[in-house]
């Protein structure tokens, strides 16, 4: 079951949503917040929820679509759903900015499409828990997805994750690495790997990633790279 936020400057509206989730058989917990900053707050104190229903018309310096990419930078895994009373105005802006977008609803939610939310959005967590490198760096245990991951670098007896906004460090050797991930990975090089769905492109020493990064690609390894490549793209189109 779900670990719901509902983040609403109207306090009425807040309970309406938890009145109406507690309904559901797919919902654990719900915490209402009537300020998007108490929200933030929490989540930087280390609070996470799997959902967030998010008011977009928060009466505040800034809309609900600009907090979701700032809830986005400190939880990448929380989907967010745009709560709004104003369709005409927001529905051509909410992929403007970057965050784990997994629905739009508008006032008065309806009670059967707030359930086929749920009960895709559970699904496809599910399915995102099979599609996770876990990982022990220090005394912390990190879930990182791999939709999340650039490349994978090693250097001596440890073994760099590198994803978009931050650098894991894990003491093992890049074939332990290497074995506990999905088929979207390819080693390049003795000491460098890439999930496949960040290429851009493959020169003949080089792979560039969608950031613009560049990876060294050996020799030895140039071939079946570019054939496991074409090979895994083509199964996607």
């Amino acid at each position: 079951m779900l670990s719901v936020a509902v983040c609403d400057n109207e306090k009425i509206f807040c309970d309406y949503m938890k009145l109406l989730l507690a309904k559901t058989e797919y919902v654990r917990e719900t915490e209402c917040y009537s300020s998007v900053t108490e929200l933030i707050e929490d989540m930087l104190e280390g609070y996470r929820f799997q959902i967030v229903f998010l008011d977009i018309d928060l009466e505040e310096e800034r809309d609900g679509i600009d907090y979701a990419e700032e809830m986005f930078r400190i939880d990448p895994s929380m989907k967010v759903i745009y709560v709004t009373g104003y369709n005409d105005r927001y529905s051509q802006l909410i992929f403007l900015k970057k965050s784990n977008l997994a629905g739009y609803l508008t006032k008065p939610v309806s009670q059967e499409l707030l359930v086929k939310y749920l009960q895709k959005t559970e699904e496809d967590i599910k399915r995102e828990e099979d599609e996770k490198l876990v990982i022990c760096s220090g005394r912390k245990i990190i879930n990182i997805l791999y939709s999340e991951i650039y490349f994978i670098e090693s250097q001596g007896h440890k073994v760099i994750i590198h994803t978009e906004n931050k650098e894991y460090t894990v003491y093992k050797k890049l074939k332990e690495i290497m074995a506990g991930l999905g088929e979207s990975f390819v080693q390049c090089h003795k000491s460098f790997a890439v999930n496949m769905d960040m290429i851009k492109r493959i020169e003949s020493k080089t792979i560039i990633l969608k950031d613009d990064t560049e990876v060294v690609i050996s020799k030895a390894y140039l071939s079946a790279v570019k054939e496991r490549y074409f090979s895994y793209m083509s199964r996607l189109i």
